[in-house]
Order: C-alpha cells, then sequence, then structure tokens
C-alpha cells in the first residue's frame, strides 16, 4: 500500500491504458461468481461509450487506486434530456481485494457526487442465482446494497434461449400468432430503421423503460428523436453490434410494435434481446410474439453461430414472460433494480 493510501480518481476516457486498467476490474468484478451470466462491455466498447456516449448521456468512469493497483472501479451514467431527477451507479470490486471496504468507498463517492448534480434518486443493479430467494435476501450484492440505504424496486429474471430453435416451431408460432392479427403486417430487417419508420419507432423504443414494470422506481419515457436514434445506431455500429429487428404496421400503416436483438462481433455465439413493446391500444393481438419470431428468424439465417439469446424480464411481467416461454427461454438468474433516495 502507497504511504498515502487508497485515492478515488476520474478515468481519463481519452487515456487507453487508463480506461483498459479500469475495465479490467469492472470486467473482472462482474464475472466474480457469474462466470456464466456476466455481460461486461469489452475495452473497445467501453472506450467508444466513454468517448462519445449517445446523445442525450452522460458517463463518468471512477475508480479507487493504490499507488499502480486499481481496487475498485464504479461508474456513473445519467441523462440529460429526460429523467433529469436520477442517476445510475455501477460498483466493482477487484475479486482479490474484496471485504476491505473498498466498494462502500466508491459508493459513498458516487452518492456525494450525484447529489453535487442535484439529482435526488440514485439507483444500481444487483444479480443473484436463480435458486437464491426471490428478493435476494442474504445475497452478497442485495446486501451490499441495502447496507447503503437502497430499496428493492423492482425484480427481473434473467433467461436465455438456446438456439437454433426449429423452423417449424417457429412457423407454428408465427401461424398461431398471425390468426390473431389479420390487417397487420410484420416487417423484419437488420441493421438501421427504415426511414418512413424513425420517428415512430423511437417513440415507442424511447417508452420501454416505463412501459415496462418498474415498481417503485419511477421512470419517465426516453426522448428518441430523430437525432437520437442517429446517435444510438452510430455507436451500435462502432461497438460492432448488429441489430436485428422486426416492427409490426396496424391496418391503416402505423408502426405499433417492435422488438429487437443484438448480436456481437466480439461474442459470436451470444445475442441480446433488447426491448420489445407493444402499444397499449394495439394489445391483445400477439403482436409481441409475431415479432419475436420474426426477428429471431432473422438473426439465425444471418448469425447461425449464435448458440444463446439472453433477455431480461420483470417477474411480474406476465404477457411478456409467456412469450418468451412459448419461444424457449428459460431463466438462469436473477436482476434486481434498487434506488436510493438522496
Amino acid at each position: 500500500m502507497s504511504a498515502a493510501g487508497p485515492v478515488i480518481e476520474p478515468v481519463t476516457p481519452t487515456d487507453v491504458a487508463a480506461v483498459a486498467a479500469w475495465n479490467d476490474v469492472v470486467q473482472r468484478a462482474e464475472r466474480h461468481g457469474r462466470e456464466a451470466t456476466a455481460t461486461p462491455w469489452t475495452t473497445p466498447e467501453m472506450l467508444e461509450r466513454l468517448r462519445d456516449p449517445v446523445r442525450g448521456s452522460v458517463l463518468e468512469p471512477w475508480m479507487l487506486r493504490d499507488g499502480p493497483t486499481i481496487l475498485a472501479a464504479s461508474l456513473l451514467e445519467w441523462r440529460t434530456l429526460d429523467n433529469l431527477d436520477r442517476a445510475a451507479v455501477a460498483v466493482g470490486v477487484d475479486p482479490a481485494h474484496r471485504r476491505r471496504g473498498h466498494g462502500s468507498r466508491l459508493l459513498d463517492h458516487a452518492v456525494a457526487r450525484v447529489r453535487e448534480l442535484g439529482r435526488p434518486r440514485l439507483t444500481a443493479d444487483g444479480h443473484w442465482p436463480i435458486d437464491a430467494p426471490a428478493d435476494g435476501a442474504g445475497t452478497a450484492d442485495a446486501a451490499f446494497l441495502q447496507r447503503h440505504g437502497f430499496s428493492l424496486g423492482v425484480v427481473e429474471i434473467v433467461r436465455s434461449l438456446s438456439l437454433p430453435v426449429g423452423e417449424a416451431h417457429l412457423d407454428a408460432l408465427a401461424a398461431d400468432a398471425a390468426r390473431h392479427h389479420a390487417g397487420y403486417r410484420v416487417v423484419a430487417f437488420a441493421g438501421a430503421v427504415p426511414e418512413p419508420h424513425r420517428l415512430a419507432w423511437g417513440v415507442l423504443a424511447g417508452a420501454i423503460e416505463a412501459e415496462a414494470p418498474t415498481g417503485s422506481i419511477e421512470v419517465e419515457p426516453e426522448t428518441l428523436g430523430p437525432e437520437e436514434l442517429d446517435s444510438a445506431e452510430a455507436m451500435l455500429v462502432r461497438l460492432g453490434r448488429t441489430p436485428f429487428r422486426a416492427l409490426a404496421l396496424a391496418p391503416d400503416g402505423d408502426l405499433v410494435a417492435y422488438t429487437e436483438v443484438v448480436a456481437t462481433d466480439h461474442e459470436p455465439d451470444r445475442a441480446y434481446q433488447d426491448g420489445t413493446l407493444v402499444r397499449a391500444d394495439h394489445r391483445g393481438h400477439r403482436l409481441g410474439l409475431a415479432v419475436k419470431v420474426a426477428a429471431l428468424r432473422l438473426l439465425q439465417e444471418h448469425r447461425p453461430g449464435v448458440r444463446h439469446v439472453l433477455t431480461w424480464n420483470a417477474e411480474v411481467n406476465a404477457p411478456m414472460i409467456r412469450v418468451n416461454e412459448l419461444l424457449g427461454f428459460r431463466p438462469v438468474e436473477r436482476a434486481g433494480w434498487f434506488e436510493r433516495r438522496l
């Protein structure tokens, strides 16, 4: 240990070596005890995210350093176009330096920083095994956050789908869904959202966090206008991530449902199911199932090497859970979303 002891310092986004060392701790902390389910960003991805965040977001990395050794790492994130009363934090401790208060120091620093920003709410995520108590009682993440004044807002189930899903099964699901939405049209595509649908897509995709169950945590829709969507899609390209998307058009041509599953260049065997949402006035037509089947078909056609898809759903989101179970998703982990009022 240095004579001065550990110090908390910002990480300069343009300093490649510093970001790499910081992210090495982030990755090892996230994978510790969660080797099969952890989803850390690679260092090249993190460099892109920190250097030029998507429009409307700010990312601020910090580290607890003792001489040349990084003991713990944190990342603060907040929105600038919406949800102006909250921020989010992730804290990770190098597994070799756990149980020494390092995570607590960085979390306390994050709380002070968010107070400086004038934001009265701070959120954080935790994870625990699928066979642990549903609320995470007794698990390391839940105990750590609750000890620091966070309350559990909502629990999500992490599910995994083994690929390939048989074409006969997808045909049957699509045919069953189609009987409930005559007159609607489903369109699947890879990459950027086609121009005629970008505005409506942004409205739906921006609403996903507010529309999904969030328990006691209040969430506003995110602003995802043309500039924000351009920024987000440019980021996907820079990260080497390809979205496979599907949308549903109502008989009058309105875009009323969407989904996207994202494949990555750095994980050729795994993809991530991102948002799926059906507009409230068009629910009940099995459009969620229809668009997810269409996007999954496209993923399997273009990325045959993908063997698993991960998705997250609030455990109370029964309609989406039913859709995922029909596709073959199975629970592998729980994730809790916590909040502290400052």
